[in-house]
């Protein structure tokens, strides 16, 4: 039985559960993107360890530093992730509490798929790091051979202390899950805390395209210091050591830590998962909406209630939508700078020589890239509804009507932050007066030919979310590049700029004009026809 659960958790991923063209174009584009992050992951490396061959021996110390940030980065990515496993499905809680199915082979079936997919993050993140250290420090077979062997044994370490803090991390999310505005402040603050890190990333990343050093973060006093705590860096350095040093007693150290955890962490999770299977349908949680107390007074303010608090809600809007929608301005400032520095003062320096008006086209086009990000987190609600939809259809106010509500609130939200966020960059001098004049409007209207793009293919297609997500990226970076080859030609020469911000605008204008008119003739026939898509 726990075979077949096991068969059942790897069918039902998110990859496999897709079928056709839309599944090879997920699993190609996970690939892609994987494989990009994978060769940045390594590049910042092999550009480290050049500079830290200076100090001698802090290379082996600073594997054991990274060693441990990715075991900690994969803690925190498998609490969540193992969460849900476990407990995303009430269906399956019911069907399953229900039946002669055995606690053990549950638990089981989803550790397996848990370790699964612990390995497979270790193996995107750890193992390439490992390969270039070992390539750059000229390791013998030795190496390559220990670090295939134990990485599956560091997968079930992971495995085995990410289930143990999946109890406190289970106690935590049903509390923020009782006090919403709680977990609204928590995840604002928990997306500003990511994006200070994300700032300290990028900072390091442009000085090293832009100087090639890191002198001022890479000190002699500091590297001493750094090594004198790297053999401290339990469990993660027990397994350097027997890959690096090859010494027996640190395996078996490292063994007996995997062992240990493992031992101690299904017990203990074994009797909740049994108490939370015997509940059945009782103490279930109220829906995972975020109530606003509004006074209704008209069907309008009915409307907006109602989307506000599909907007809002905890599972969706709180952990993508409205969060990025916080830090957007920030994120926007860190990217458009950094990659003013790099191609002003860096290597990249030269482009600008041979293309003065390059340096706009990739600001222009970062900031309407990270516009179609937050439009793919909030997109249309209209899947969120659920069995909703049937009344919506029996409402006594107009399909036009509940439709331009789910435009507006999105559309509201998302137009704020980016105006805050280009008052920002201009007020830093990062972008010219000349482009803040033209990036409100351009940002403005390309956010409302996406979001009139997503409702006629939302309308359309019942699962039309990947072939959205490919043209809310495709614009911009068609009609940006359009913009900017017309500025090559002569008759446009003496007023690039001007020119391309206009080329930009007049296009975005055509499309948004073209599809604001196929949504006022077609919207009320094509939502009369929607079908609800799948259940929140």
């Amino acid at each position: 039985m726990a075979l077949t659960l096991f068969k059942r958790e790897i069918l039902s991923s998110s990859f496999l559960s897709k079928s056709g063209i839309k599944s090879a174009m997920s699993i190609l584009s996970t690939i892609l993107f994987t494989g990009l992050f994978v060769a940045l992951l390594c590049f910042v490396y092999e550009r480290l360890y050049g500079q830290l061959a200076l100090y001698s021996g802090f290379n082996r110390s600073f594997y054991d530093f990274v060693l441990f940030a990715v075991f900690l980065l994969g803690i925190v990515f498998a609490v969540p992730t193992m969460h849900k496993t476990f407990f995303r499905n009430e269906k399956e809680r019911i069907i399953l509490g229900s039946r002669p199915v055995s606690r053990k082979d549950i638990l089981i079936a989803k550790t397996l798929y848990s370790l699964l997919r612990n390995a497979l993050f270790l193996l995107v993140t750890y193992f390439p790091l490992s390969i270039v250290y070992g390539v750059k420090s000229q390791a013998d077979g030795i190496f390559y051979f220990l670090l295939l062997l134990l990485l599956p044994l560091l997968a079930l370490l992971l495995t085995g202390v990410s289930l143990l803090f999946l109890l406190p991390y289970r106690v935590v999310f049903l509390f923020l899950k009782r006090y919403p505005v709680l977990a609204f402040v928590m995840t604002i603050a928990l997306s500003f805390l990511l994006a200070y890190f994300y700032s300290l990333f990028l900072g390091l990343f442009v000085d090293l395209i832009q100087n090639s050093s890191l002198d001022m973060l890479f000190t002699t006093e500091r590297m001493e210091k750094m090594a004198s705590i790297a053999g401290y860096l339990y469990p993660t350095s027990f397994l350097s050591n027997t890959i690096l040093l090859e010494k027996g007693i640190s395996f078996l150290w490292f063994l007996l830590m995997t062992i240990g955890f493992v031992s101690l962490s299904l017990p203990l999770f074994y009797l909740y998962l049994e108490r939370y299977y015997r509940q059945g349908t009782k103490g279930d949680a109220k829906k995972d909406y975020l109530m606003i107390p509004v006074r209704i007074e008209s069907p309008f303010k009915a409307l907006v209630r109602k989307e506000l608090s599909l907007v809002l809600s905890r599972s969706d809007g709180f952990f993508s939508f409205i969060s990025l929608v916080a830090v957007e301005p920030f994120l926007i400032y860190l990217v458009v700078s950094a990659i003013n520095v790099i191609f002003h003062t860096g290597n990249l320096s030269f482009i600008q020589t041979l293309f003065p008006n390059f340096l706009i086209l990739i600001d222009s086009l970062l900031i309407l890239l990270f516009l179609a990000v937050i439009n793919a987190t909030s997109s249309l609600s209209l899947k969120k509804e659920g069995n909703n939809v049937i009344t919506m259809k029996t409402l006594p106010i107009s399909p036009m009507k509940q439709l331009l509500v789910k435009l507006f609130v999105p559309y509201a939200f998302s137009a704020l932050s980016y105006l805050i966020a280009i008052v920002v960059l201009v007020c830093t001098r990062e972008i010219t007066p000349v482009s803040f004049a033209f990036l409100i409007p351009i940002g403005l209207v390309f956010l409302l030919a996406l979001s009139l793009s997503s409702l006629h293919l939302d309308l359309r297609m019942k699962k039309g979310d990947f072939l959205s997500l490919v043209v809310d990226f495709l614009l911009p970076v068609v009609f940006l590049s359009l913009s900017f080859l017309l500025t090559l030609l002569k008759p446009y020469s003496n007023q690039p700029v001007l020119t391309f911000y206009l080329c930009v605008l007049a296009l975005l204008l055509l499309l948004s004009g073209g599809l604001a008119l196929l949504f006022f003739l077609e919207a009320d026939k094509a939502f009369l026809r929607y079908e609800r898509g799948e259940t929140p």
